[in-house]
């Protein structure tokens, strides 16, 4: 399992203190992703020139000649990295770093275990990501936790396997489902998703879930803030037993350094930042269609 980074002392990632453990790999594409370190299932190397002192010890040990350091600049050839890592080992600010590292679902546990004293009653683990409910051992994974007596949770965009799904749904005290967008081709054109399948899995995961669960929304200005989004979320929340509300998001475009520090290019746009009256105006429409806000 590749794992970008395991946050510890989170609050907003489900009831209580919890440790989010964050996986790489999502199999959807969408353009708003604030984690657009986790979207690639394979080891990344990130590259942040803001913190590089210019000292030219990666130029000196990278076989491929991809790091020009030259006239107070840094240059990264990406396309000519083999991932030896030389440069990462060697860099004395941090400025280059891989993103991904490989651990078992044994040595995961090892880490939230370390941090049991302060989950009290309602904290624990939150898988997330990325896309968790696409990594195999994730069943194991909870099955280890759980066997520990950790509280598990984990945040999913619909697009896991089913099989794994159902899985985490049952062995879970808490999880978090996003909606990206009620309407079916632009929620294609935006993220590559099949809204069919993605309503068919969280309503499986309804189905088999052993506790409660919420609906994240992330609302984008001008791209999903409209009444038929709104409207295939009421219907969505209205067809489930299990939930327990809807949870606005307001998109943020703070993500765009994250980008270019793995060689993407920066789609954060403060265009689609909503403000008070926007968020208010879904929120009193969910509503007034039976939808309940949390």
């Amino acid at each position: 399992m590749l794992v970008t980074k395991i946050q510890r002392f989170s609050t907003h990632d489900g009831p209580g203190i919890r440790t989010a453990v964050f996986f790489k790999g999502c199999p959807l594409s969408c353009f708003w992703c604030h984690n657009p370190e986790n979207k690639s299932f394979d080891r990344e190397l990130s590259f942040d020139p803001k913190i590089c002192v210019m000292c030219g010890a990666c130029e000196a040990v990278c076989p491929n000649a991809c790091h020009i350091v030259k006239n107070g600049g840094h240059e990264y050839l990406r396309s000519l990295c083999i991932k030896c890592g030389n440069c990462v080992n060697i860099c004395p600010a941090g400025a280059l770093e891989f993103l991904g590292k490989e651990m078992t679902p044994a040595e995961i546990l090892k880490e939230v275990l370390s941090d049991k004293a302060f989950y009290g009653n309602e904290g624990g683990i939150t898988l997330t990501g990325g896309e968790p409910l696409v990594q195999k051992d994730v069943p194991q994974l909870l099955e280890l936790c759980d066997e520990s007596g950790i509280s598990c949770c984990f945040e999913t965009s619909g697009a896991g396997d089913p099989d794994i799904s159902k899985t985490a749904a049952s062995l879970c005290d808490f999880f978090f489902v996003d909606i990206k967008d009620g309407n079916p081709d632009r929620l294609l054109k935006n993220t590559g998703a099949d809204i069919s399948q993605l309503d068919a899995n969280i309503r499986l995961m309804d189905k088999y879930a052993r506790n409660k669960f919420a609906i994240r929304a992330i609302l984008l200005k001008g791209v999903n803030s409209d009444k038929e989004n709104y409207d295939h979320i009421g219907g969505v929340f209205k067809s489930l037993k299990n939930c327990i509300g809807v949870e606005l998001l307001p998109y943020h475009a703070l993500y765009g350094n994250k980008c270019l520090r793995i060689g993407l290019s920066d789609t954060s746009c403060k265009d689609f930042v909503p403000d008070a009256d926007a968020l208010k105006e879904a929120e009193v429409y969910l509503k007034s269609i039976g939808v309940v806000v949390i």
